[in-house]
């Protein structure tokens, strides 16, 4: 008599139904999970005092699925948000505008950051023309001096600018009398790392007290980290392939094979992003009749071998 426990291992393969890619690895999963459920009729027994039934159909309504996984990769995650992935290249970012930017707060980059690489920042300003005298100036226009000193500085009362250069301040929000109009200095024209700014992966964090003045753009130029990028809830839910290419750890590792022809996956119960587990994203789906088989001799739903 052949013993047929069973405890399940292997490697969980998908594609996107009737797509010309492989069968992809999905990772190290800790679940795979076929669940059915089933629509009675029954016809009570009306010939006995003693109740009954007389009859009961039994259809199988319809068939779940359901995995969790532990590889939270770009493939993963974009399957488990109905979303798609970018290949990001390493290479070169220059000038990168990252908008206005205030003290203690992060301005993220487009890219992931190389941190072992040099990182300039600079003011969005910095190549403003260079203040002129008798020259008439309106609110937000920038200027930095003919002889630069090493800050930008903006209107903030408009006017006319003096005949000669006013004594420019070096405190960054401090303002200078130009003739008729006010300049605040708003900052460096190139920032200094950990005095001003500190670097991580996801972009440029402005020191509590930086010399730089809040709302001011920057520009940012660094090296790029390759990686892939991930655009959620672009898709509508997707139908899978998977192929399930499993061994029965109780038997000695016999392979059990199961095949799923057409799989509609629904999004992720959750992303467990900050936590002290590993990542475990469950999806499930519904199992789906393939016409392309034909129902008679090949099932229209999934294919199962157990090796003995």
């Amino acid at each position: 008599m052949t013993d047929y426990s069973y405890i399940g291992v292997g490697k969980l393969y998908a594609r996107v139904k009737d797509s010309a890619a492989p069968l992809a690895f999905v990772g190290n999963a800790s679940a795979l999970r076929i669940s059915i459920t089933e629509a009675t009729k029954a016809l009570k027994d009306y010939t006995n005092a003693g109740g009954g039934n007389y009859n009961e159909l039994r259809r199988i309504e319809s068939m779940q699925f359901s995995m969790t996984v532990h590889d939270l990769s770009a493939e993963n995650f974009a399957r488990a948000v109905f979303g798609d992935t970018n290949t990001v290249a390493a290479g070169s970012v220059t000038d990168e505008n990252v908008g206005a930017s205030y003290a203690g707060g992060i301005s993220p980059t487009d890219y992931p950051i190389d941190t072992a690489q040099t990182v300039t920042v600079e003011h969005a300003q910095t190549g403003a023309a260079a203040r002129a005298n008798s020259t008439a100036y309106s609110l937000g226009d920038y200027y930095t001096p003919a002889t630069p000193n090493g800050y930008v500085y903006k209107c903030t009362t408009a006017g006319t600018s003096a005949g000669t250069p006013p004594s420019f301040g070096t405190t960054v929000g401090g303002t200078t009398v130009d003739g008729t109009a006010t300049f605040t200095n708003v900052g460096k024209q190139t920032l200094v790392v950990t005095t001003d700014y500190e670097v991580s992966a996801g972009g440029i964090t402005l020191t509590a007290s930086p010399a730089f003045y809040d709302g001011e753009s920057l520009l940012v130029t660094y090296t790029k980290d390759a990686g892939n990028s991930i655009e959620a809830l672009l898709n509508s839910a997707q139908e899978y392939e998977f192929f399930f290419d499993g061994l029965n750890d109780a038997r000695s590792g016999k392979a059990v094979l199961v095949h799923l022809f057409r799989v509609k996956l629904g999004a992720t119960d959750g992303l467990d992003l900050i936590g002290e587990d590993y990542y475990a994203g469950t999806q499930a789906g519904e199992v789906l009749k393939d016409t392309s088989k034909n129902g008679t001799t090949v099932s229209q739903y999934f294919k199962a071998t157990i090796v003995d």
